[in-house]
């Protein structure tokens, strides 16, 4: 780099001599210098760009590893909660890695799906992507101030908001963050609780997008 440097300093010290002899030598250090100057700038920029790409690499890779260690920070909160319920319930109505709460189970996914798929993955255990109607099982999700993106049974079609068990969403009972949902909407939005420090909030996003999603369905 330090070479590039001074071919720089030359090049912008450059002048035009005033014998023929000389100002021919001159055109052919021109070149050279020419020649020099654009290889190393060929140079820096290849460097800049590789560096570009391993950055945004480790940018990924620090992001992937966070997500994993909210995970398994999720999951040991969850075992926590699960020894918690045994000692109190020995004879729980729910599922291993279910959670009860008032006469319903609720399971938090540990991989991501599009919304549709997740829902099919619920449907396979019997159940259905959460449905939030109450204040109580709003604060029981909240309870574990989830730091993913979880889609629950919230779906946008044709103008109307609704649940997957069919029923249309009452506006006195929403939980939405400060924003959402948004006035542009189209159909194939649907819904997520997200991580808020006041608690898990309900945001909007395109139902292709892969999230963790919360099962939900009654008790045994």
């Amino acid at each position: 780099m330090a070479s590039c440097t001074a071919v720089y300093e030359n090049f912008g010290n450059l002048r035009i001599a005033e014998d023929v002899p000389s100002r021919q030598n001159s055109v052919w250090s021109n070149k050279t210098l020419l020649v020099t100057l654009a290889l190393c700038i060929t140079a820096l920029v290849v460097f800049l760009s590789v560096g570009g790409v391993a950055y945004h690499q480790i940018n990924e890779d620090f992001q992937e590893m966070q997500e994993q260690i909210n995970m398994i920070n999720l999951t040991l909160m969850m075992l926590s909660w699960d020894l918690y319920s045994l000692k109190g319930n020995m004879s729980s109505s729910c599922p291993v890695l279910w959670h009860m709460n008032k006469g319903k189970c609720f399971f938090f996914s540990y991989k991501k799906r599009t919304w549709s798929s997740a829902e099919k993955s619920c449907l396979n255990e019997k159940a259905n992507l959460a449905v939030i109607n109450t204040q109580e099982t709003q604060k029981f999700l909240s309870r574990f101030r989830l730091k993913l993106n979880f889609w629950i049974g919230l779906r946008y079609n044709d103008s109307n908001w609704k649940w997957t068990d069919g029923s249309t969403l009452h506006t006195s009972e929403t939980y939405w963050q400060p924003g959402q949902p948004s006035h542009l909407l189209k159909n194939n939005y649907c819904v997520y609780m997200s991580p808020e420090s006041n608690g898990s909030l309900w945001a909007v996003a395109k139902c292709d997008e892969h999230k963790h999603w919360i099962c939900e369905k009654l008790a045994a």
